[in-house]
């Protein structure tokens, strides 16, 4: 259970011409900009934790509409329920709304249960933390009399109790707010992982046909680095034998640990010994230079060491495995 603390807010607005672009896109395919901010996020979860069904919070009304007038009734009725995201890589972007549309939908009956009871019916616990806000708040709401009642919306700094909650505003650029907790999430961190929400919802306006699996949310700079920096692993090459340079390292350490397995600890000059021993009766047994040696074992001490015997010996190490 973490401690309680404030959380640091992120802001952004996105273009009108990408707020626009969103807009239309969820008309075009029949589904809420609600229902798109959901996928995507969604999908970001699958590429941040690695699986493929994700949870995440998400806040409704909490009013049933079979009751009669609850759209007047007055008080805070809004209800945080969990959204389950199985996202399918082959699947495209299009699809993927629909279908998390159609199954939101089938779910509107039941969004007034507390989360409390819905935990206790599913027999988990917690079952997500970040959650997914959307809000259309109006500047002011008619009561059916002379007068409105104006609606102002406060900050509360203490709202968000999850480490992550994604607030959605909708409007001619649509406000995107990321509150954050300080000990799960740096704010350099938080630019990036918002930066990536961007990027996906940026690939799902450019090509919906498109598969969800090929939606990057890598920077140029993090491709590039992953590709090309961490395998720049060119080196030179010493121009001598595997033997010879284990005997080097036998002659300028001898009595650093040279191998570990499970509760067995051989220095260097012990593997070289072992080795040299198996390799003199090979030798006996007739191995010969380039002679094919085949090699059994399970993963071992003894199995470093008949590798090395097999060299030192010159002969040809032909690995076999039996699964």
């Amino acid at each position: 259970q973490r401690a309680p603390e404030l959380p640091r807010r992120l802001r952004r607005e996105l273009p009108a011409e990408t707020t626009d672009r969103l807009v239309r896109l969820a008309r075009r395919h029949g589904v809420t900009v609600n229902t798109v901010i959901q996928a995507v996020w969604g999908v970001l979860l699958t590429r941040l934790t690695g699986r493929g069904d994700v949870a995440f919070g998400m806040t409704v009304s909490g009013r049933p509409h079979e009751i009669p007038g609850v759209e007047r009734m007055v008080g805070l009725l809004i209800n945080t329920v969990p959204v389950r995201v199985a996202v399918r890589p082959a699947e495209n972007w299009a699809a993927l709304l629909t279908r998390i549309q159609a199954e939101q939908a089938e779910l509107l009956d039941h969004q007034h249960l507390g989360l409390a009871e819905i935990q206790r019916c599913a027999g988990l616990g917690g079952l997500f933390d970040t959650v997914v806000v959307y809000g259309n708040y109006p500047d002011s709401a008619p009561l059916g009399v002379e007068d409105v009642l104006d609606v102002t919306l406060v900050e509360d700094a203490d709202s968000a109790h999850y480490p992550l909650l994604l607030a959605v505003t909708p409007g001619e650029r649509l406000g995107l707010q990321l509150d954050h907790q300080p000990s799960v999430l740096t704010g350099e961190a938080a630019t990036t992982l918002l930066g990536r929400f961007e990027r996906l919802l940026g690939h799902l306006l450019d090509a919906p046909g498109a598969p969800v699996g090929h939606a990057g949310v890598l920077t140029a700079g993090e491709r590039a680095e992953i590709l090309g920096g961490w395998n720049e692993t060119t080196a030179p090459v010493p121009e001598r034998s595997l033997p010879e340079l284990f005997a080097e390292q036998v002659a300028r350490v001898p009595d650093e640990v040279a191998l570990l397995c499970g509760e067995e600890e051989l220095t260097y000059r012990e593997l070289d010994l072992r080795a040299e021993r198996l390799a003199d009766r090979l030798a006996a047994a007739g191995m010969g230079l380039v002679t094919p040696v085949a090699l059994l074992m399970d993963r071992s001490a003894d199995q470093v060491a008949a590798l090395l015997a097999i060299l030192k010996g010159g002969g040809l190490y032909v690995p076999l495995d039996d699964r």
